[in-house]
């Protein structure tokens, strides 16, 4: 099954990217986060067109800007990493 080879390609880009990560904390050249460098689970979306392209590009480049309106940056909302919209109806999905 194709899901399954993503699945787990994403997996040992995680894996390799945290160990790199926790040698560079030991090495000082990072600081320590005291939280989860990567969230859990991610959503593919297989882009088909141009506007896809362009607007999936602008949800990537603005959703930053959301940051410090985030609950996991201890604000109220939570835009950054849990859309408030229904999975599937944002507006880069087509």
């Amino acid at each position: 099954m194709e899901s399954s080879k993503l699945a787990r390609i994403v997996q040992s880009f995680k894996r390799h990217t945290t160990i790199e990560y926790i040698k560079m904390v030991k090495q000082n050249i990072v600081p320590p986060f005291d939280k989860r460098i990567w969230q859990r689970n991610y959503w593919e979306h297989i882009i088909r067109n141009e506007n896809e392209f362009f607007r999936i590009s602008e949800y990537i480049r603005n959703n930053p800007i959301k940051w410090d309106r985030d609950k996991f940056n201890g604000a109220e909302g939570n835009n950054v990493l849990e859309s408030s919209i229904p999975y599937n109806q944002e507006k880069w999905m087509v």
